[in-house]
């Protein structure tokens, strides 16, 4: 007798795994990041009947549409992830999920379709607005897409995190110290590559002769940056001087070599030894733009004093080309044995 319940049972067994489940319901798909999809559904009912004991998650597009099976093997979550790296951003792809009771499997569920989200662009044109002592100001173009945030990182430590606005004021800095920002944009898709990086010099305590160098740098630093251009420099020391002793003095106090200067370098040329005031051959080799051995009618004026009128330097200019070859040589500025620097 009991051999025979053993053995009813079993067949039992066989019949209920040769019964397909019920269909998976409820599917969603959701674009969470960038290239990755998630997909959730509700576990079939039982009734009439058995419960699932996996699923194969299959996916396919409007012009592929023989689904390609992304679960090689059941799983038994309800929720999947499609991180494949197939995956393209404005492609809309076709999910259905399909429950399994051993080997026998239900009918598709009704489809659940997303597209996969790209990753923002970073910000642009990020730069400073205001440098203090113990504080710098940044500002960068919005990125024109839904949901942006923005993080502000200083020395790739994040210092301005879930920003809504494009402005950001980073605090309590040291003083006369540099330091280096980017700014990045994030959405559900992720978060975008950085920006252009800016450099920034705190200015010191405004003691001393600092004072009054930290003021003037202020003055002449026309864009807030924390660095002076040769430009901002000519605009602010070339009332009078020629262009060339502008110049000399600029390479002069650029002791990193950079192409700008800081506010350390500012004051230090500044407060320092006296500028050295630049020879004849050296005014001639910065003056000759076009390193052609002549000064030309645009080139001359640059060794004069900036506000020298036109009709002087006409004159001047003819009187000295005695060649009348319209270039200016060294030989007619009396300049002897002339050889342009090597820097």
């Amino acid at each position: 007798m009991r051999l025979l319940a053993a053995a009813f049972l079993i067949l039992s067994a066989a019949v209920a795994s040769a019964v397909a489940p019920n269909r998976a319901t409820g599917l969603t798909a959701t674009a969470i990041a960038n290239k990755s999809i998630r997909l959730n559904w509700v576990a079939p009912t039982t009734e009439g009947a058995p419960a699932a004991d996996g699923y194969k998650v299959y996916r396919a597009t409007a012009t592929v549409t023989t689904p390609v099976e992304l679960t090689t093997t059941k799983i038994t979550q309800l929720t999947y992830t499609d991180n494949s790296t197939d995956l393209v951003v404005g492609t809309n792809y076709i999910y259905t999920v399909v429950a399994y009771n051993g080997a026998d499997a239900a009918s598709p569920s009704d489809p659940a379709t997303a597209s996969p989200l790209d990753l923002p662009g970073a910000p642009a044109n990020f730069r400073v607005t205001n440098t203090g002592s113990t504080t710098i100001t940044l500002a960068w173009n919005p990125v024109n897409v839904t949901g942006v945030k923005y993080t502000v990182y200083r020395d790739d430590e994040a210092v301005g995190e879930n920003l809504t606005v494009t402005t950001f004021t980073d605090t309590g800095l040291d003083l006369s110290t540099t330091y280096s920002y980017v700014v990045t944009s994030t959405t559900t898709a992720g978060e975008s590559a950085d920006s252009n990086t800016v450099t920034v010099t705190t200015f010191g305590d405004g003691s001393g002769k600092e004072a009054a160098f930290a003021k003037r740098f202020r003055q002449i630093d026309i864009d807030a940056n924390g660095l002076l251009t040769l430009e901002e420099y000519v605009a602010g020391h070339g009332g009078r001087l020629a262009w060339v002793v502008v110049d000399h003095r600029f390479l002069y106090s650029d002791t990193d070599e950079s192409g700008d200067l800081n506010l350390s370098e500012y004051a230090k040329a500044l407060g320092g030894r006296k500028y050295m005031s630049p020879s004849k051959a050296r005014q001639f080799y910065l003056a000759d733009l076009d390193a052609d051995g002549e000064l030309d009618p645009t080139e001359y004026p640059l060794i004069r004093g900036a506000r020298t009128k036109q009709a002087v330097l006409d004159k001047s200019f003819d009187k000295l080309d005695k060649d009348e070859s319209g270039g200016i040589s060294p030989e007619e500025l009396k300049i002897r044995n002339y050889a342009p620097p090597t820097q």
